[in-house]
């Protein structure tokens, strides 16, 4: 879809039939999980996840970048494209957050 390329997490939609098209064109990808749990790993270990930055690939991340990173994660938790290993570290993530900065990165309600 279009509009996944264009950064848009979700559509509406208004037929059952496409539901599963849109599942998986807004499911990250294998390689965008790796990244970002990547990015929150490596924010965790600076010690910058809630305030702060990093140089990750000769780029510097801050909290907005940390926040899409799990936003993505989150995302591919709902659409249940986790792997184990990578749904344990997320809800590892969310528990050193407070409440309302997960509120912020999330939301859609209760995962």
């Amino acid at each position: 879809l279009r509009e996944s390329s264009m950064g848009l997490t979700g559509k509406q939609v208004i037929t059952p039939n496409h539901i599963n098209i849109c599942k998986v064109a807004f499911t990250p990808s294998p390689n965008e999980i790796a990244k970002d749990v990547s990015i929150l790993k490596a924010a965790l270990e600076a010690d910058a996840l809630l305030s702060g930055a990093i140089r990750y690939e000769g780029e510097m991340l801050d909290p907005p970048m940390f926040g899409k990173s799990l936003q993505n994660i989150l995302r591919a938790y709902a659409l249940k494209s986790l792997t184990k290993e990578d749904e344990l570290f997320a809800l590892s993530v969310l528990n050193k957050m407070p409440l309302n900065t997960f509120k912020e990165n999330w939301p859609y309600g209760q995962l």
